[in-house]
């Protein structure tokens, strides 16, 4: 569980610094004005480990709903 809190903190992070450049896309789409390059590869390198990160924690949540299973049926065993 603790590893999947820290895979939910650095989303978190991530998702933060997507709103605090969010200025810089909105005001791109409504006047004349370029963004800088690297608020562009910045918010795309964030969706894409963003993207990771969810996958890691989706596996890493099945193999703990696994491992609850077979110790519930260990119990029953006994």
């Amino acid at each position: 569980m603790n590893e999947i809190n820290k895979k939910y903190a650095e989303i978190n992070e991530l998702k933060a610094m997507l709103v605090n450049t969010d200025y810089h896309v909105i005001k791109e789409a409504e006047v004349d004005y370029t963004a800088p390059e690297e608020v562009h590869q910045m918010r795309v390198d964030a969706r894409i480990r963003i993207n990771e990160l969810e996958g890691e924690i989706d596996q890493l949540a099945q193999l703990e709903l696994e491992a609850q299973e077979e110790a519930q049926l260990g119990d029953e065993m006994i």
